[in-house]
C-alpha cells in the first residue's frame, strides 16, 4: 500500500497576507478530522509570501476518495484562497516506493 503526497506550492499577493492566514486556519479546521488525508501548510524560510500545502494519504484509495469528495464548505474556502494567490502555482503528486 503506497502512501500519497500532494504538494501545492505558490506565492500569495503581499496585500492578501492576513486574509490568507485566516483562510488557512479555516482550511486546517475543515481537514482536522478528515479520514482520507492529513493537511499541513508551511511557509518558506526567507520568503514570507511563499507557501506550500501538503496533503498526505495512507493509500492511493484514500487519496482518490479525497479527490472525489464534493465538500461545498471546503470548495468555498479554496475559492477565497485562490484570490490571495499570485499567478504561479505548482502541483506535484508523489507516490511512496
Amino acid at each position: 500500500m503506497a502512501r500519497v503526497m500532494m504538494v501545492v506550492q505558490y506565492e500569495i499577493k503581499a496585500s492578501k497576507v492576513e486574509k490568507y492566514k485566516s483562510l488557512i486556519e479555516e482550511m486546517k479546521s475543515q481537514y482536522l478530522n478528515n479520514e482520507n488525508v492529513n493537511y499541513s501548510v508551511f511557509s518558506q524560510k526567507g520568503n514570507p509570501l511563499a507557501f506550500t500545502e501538503i496533503y498526505t494519504a495512507d493509500s492511493v484509495e484514500q487519496f482518490d476518495r479525497f479527490e472525489e469528495t464534493d465538500d461545498e464548505a471546503t470548495d468555498m474556502i479554496v475559492k477565497r484562497m485562490f484570490d490571495c494567490v499570485g499567478s504561479k502555482q505548482k502541483f506535484i503528486t508523489l507516490l511512496e516506493n
